[in-house]
């Protein structure tokens, strides 16, 4: 089941955040102050719903289409995810579920 990092214990708050973090920075990094690179936040202000999905190094396709689920139902417009191995028809049909839903993933 997906959880939001708000959700876990501090304790749990600080282990595998090291890409996440990188991930979000990178998108909301400020442009024009000669410092490393530009993001794509035009106003210098994001919301960001950060789902922890996995909890160890592997973890199930359900978990991930319920992730998907889960920033689709808290109003993400953009929902950013580093997998690895062949697609799901799970995921897929998560996906095909909130574009029939609202048009956006």
């Amino acid at each position: 089941t997906s959880k939001s990092i708000n959700s876990l214990p501090a304790s749990q708050k600080t282990k595998s955040l090291h890409h996440r973090t990188h991930v979000a920075g990178t998108i909301t990094a400020i442009g024009g102050n000669n410092k490393g690179v530009v993001g794509v936040v035009q106003n210098n202000k994001m919301p960001l719903h950060i789902v922890r999905t996995f909890y160890s190094t592997s973890g199930t396709w359900s978990s991930v289409a319920n992730s998907i689920l889960a920033c689709n139902e808290n109003d993400a417009n953009v929902v950013n995810m580093s997998l690895g191995g062949d697609p799901s028809l799970t995921v897929k049909a998560m996906i095909d579920f909130v574009l029939e839903r609202n048009d956006r993933v």
